[in-house]
C-alpha cells in the first residue's frame, strides 16, 4: 500500500499535476473537508475508474460556515484521512491551509444563481457562495478532467455543475449514489455530532419511509401524506413551509439550558433535522413530556415547559413563533408530498387525492 503524495500549496500541488500531463495521464478530483468516511472513500473509487490519478482536497472551507456555525467544532482528523486514502488508492491529497487559499487581500467571491436558490440558500444565505468560490478555486489548481461529487447533497451538486456550465470551466462533474450505513442512514461526517440516541431517531425516520413507499408500491395503502425535508422525492410536492421554533406566549423556555424539547413521539419527521440543527449550533438539549400526543405536547408547550417545532401554517394562534439565532438554530423547510402508487388508484383515492390538493392549495392562497 503506498501512501499517496502530501501537497499543503497550490504551488507543489500544480507541479506534481504538471508531471502527470506530461505523461500523458487523465486526473479526477474529490474535493472533500476531512473526516473521511465511506461515502467519500466511494468517491475515491469512482474517481480511480474515471483517470488513471485521483487528488483529493481536504479543505474546511470557513466561507461556506455562517459565523454561527460549526466551523470550530466541524471534524478534523487528518492522520486517519490520509491512512483511509492510502488504502483507497488515491495518489495525491491536497491540504492546504485558510491563509494558503485565501490569502491576505482576497477579495473575490462567486454567486451562483438558479440552483443555488431555496432550499439550503433560505437558512444559509451565504453557503452555496462559499462553495461555489472554493470549487472554482480548486477546479483552477488542480485543472481535473474529472470531479466527483455526492448525490447526498444534491442541490450543492446542481450548483458546482452550473458553476462549470456559465464559466466554461473544462471539468466533467460526476454524481455518485448516496452511500448509506446497515440502517439506511446517509453517510455524513456530521453524523459524528449525534450521540446514540439520536442516531437512532434519525434511522428510524429513514425506515418510516422507505416501509411507506414499500405499502405504496404493493398496493397496501392508496395514498400517504408525508411531511419530507425539502429535496427530490418520489412524490408530488403539495406545498412548502417552514419548520419553526414554537413556545408560550411570552414564555421563557427557549432560554433555558439544557433546551426543553418536546417533539410528540420520537418518531417525529422533523426530529432528525432538529436534532441536527441543534447539535451543529452546539445548544444541549433534554426531551419533556413525549407521548405520541400532539394535545398533550401543545399543553406542554402553552405552559412553558418546553419549546416545539411546527410547521408554520399549523402554530396555534395562542403560541409564539420563536427567531432563530443564538438561543435557537435555524431549522430547514419542509415538503408537504402527495405519494400514490406507481401502478394506478382507486377512483375513491383519486377523489381524495383532489381534494387534499385542492383544500392545501386554499390554504396557501388564505394565508
Amino acid at each position: 500500500m503506498s501512501r499517496p503524495i502530501v501537497a499543503e500549496t497550490v504551488s507543489a500541488l500544480r507541479a506534481q499535476i504538471r508531471d502527470w500531463r506530461r505523461e500523458g495521464l487523465g486526473i479526477a478530483m474529490v474535493p472533500t473537508m476531512g473526516a473521511l468516511h465511506d461515502g467519500h472513500i466511494s468517491l475515491v473509487r469512482m474517481a480511480l475508474e474515471k483517470a488513471e490519478r485521483c487528488v483529493v482536497s481536504i479543505f474546511v472551507n470557513p466561507a461556506q460556515f455562517a459565523p454561527t456555525e460549526d466551523l470550530d467544532k466541524y471534524p478534523r482528523q487528518l492522520a486517519r484521512d490520509l491512512e483511509r486514502l492510502a488504502e483507497a488508492g488515491a495518489h495525491l491529497v491536497f491540504t492546504p491551509g485558510v491563509a494558503e487559499m485565501y490569502p491576505a487581500g482576497f477579495a473575490t467571491r462567486i454567486s451562483v444563481g438558479g440552483p443555488s436558490s431555496g432550499l439550503e440558500s433560505d437558512f444559509r444565505p451565504s453557503f452555496f457562495d462559499g462553495v461555489a468560490t472554493v470549487v472554482a478555486k480548486l477546479f483552477l489548481q488542480a485543472a481535473p478532467d474529472y470531479a466527483i461529487f455526492g448525490e447526498k447533497d444534491y442541490q450543492q451538486l446542481c450548483v458546482v455543475r452550473q458553476l462549470c456550465r456559465d464559466l466554461d470551466l473544462p471539468v466533467a462533474i460526476v454524481g455518485a449514489p448516496t452511500v448509506r450505513d446497515a440502517d439506511g442512514l446517509a453517510m455524513s461526517s456530521r453524523n459524528a455530532y449525534l450521540g446514540d440516541r439520536e442516531l437512532a431517531v434519525a434511522r428510524k425516520l429513514n425506515a418510516i419511509l422507505r416501509r411507506a413507499a414499500a405499502a405504496l408500491a404493493a398496493g397496501m395503502i392508496d395514498l400517504a401524506v408525508i411531511e419530507e425535508r425539502v429535496g427530490p422525492s418520489a412524490g408530488e410536492c403539495l406545498a412548502v413551509d417552514r419548520l419553526v421554533w414554537v413556545g408560550a406566549r411570552g414564555g421563557a423556555a427557549h432560554r433555558k439550558r439544557p433546551l426543553p424539547v418536546s417533539m410528540v413521539a420520537d418518531t417525529c419527521a422533523f426530529r432528525p433535522a432538529v436534532l441536527s440543527a441543534l447539535s451543529e449550533q452546539g445548544l444541549e438539549w433534554r426531551t419533556v413530556f413525549e407521548n405520541g400526543n400532539i394535545d398533550a405536547t401543545t399543553a406542554t408547550v402553552r405552559a412553558d415547559l418546553a419549546v416545539t417545532t411546527w410547521l408554520a401554517s399549523t402554530v396555534p394562534a395562542d403560541l409564539d413563533i420563536l427567531p432563530s439565532g443564538p438561543d435557537l438554530p435555524a431549522l430547514p423547510n419542509f415538503a408537504i408530498n402527495l405519494h400514490l402508487p406507481k401502478y394506478g388508484t382507486e377512483p375513491a383515492a383519486r377523489e381524495f387525492a383532489r381534494h387534499i390538493r385542492d383544500g392545501l392549495a386554499r390554504r396557501q392562497v388564505a394565508a
